[in-house]
């Protein structure tokens, strides 16, 4: 069971990231790439960054999010780059954790076609 404060800042995190979804502005859809590396990286696994991506939006894949869920993503992640590697503007491991041990502890689980399921935006 996770503790109050640990569930009032996923809640927060989640109530953020609804926000963003209805509330989509335009953005530059080539950076789907860099979101996805960042956050696995940010996740500290793929299945981790699935977990995260299946408690936010619903989906494990990102082949399966809506033109909002990708804002929404873009937002969480705030990719930034200085010429050089992308990382996010965010204390991005910190709200991984966050939402993953919220998964976790509510017994979600990614379902095995999603695992196999290839994401076509997958960066190594």
């Amino acid at each position: 069971m996770l503790c109050y404060n640990t569930y009032m800042l996923y809640q927060t995190i989640k109530d953020r990231f609804d926000f963003y979804t209805a509330n989509v502005e335009h953005w530059n859809h080539n950076l789907r790439g860099p979101v996805i590396g960042i956050l696995s990286r940010a996740c500290g696994s793929h299945e981790n960054r699935h977990l995260l991506q299946l408690q936010l939006t619903g989906h494990a894949s990102s082949s399966d999010f809506t033109a909002e869920q990708w804002y929404a993503l873009y937002r969480f992640v705030a990719p930034s780059s200085d010429g050089g590697e992308w990382h996010s503007e965010h204390p991005l491991p910190e709200l991984c954790k966050i939402v993953v041990a919220h998964a976790i502890a509510n017994g979600l689980s990614i379902p095995k076609k999603e695992i196999l399921k290839e994401d076509p935006l997958e960066e190594e």
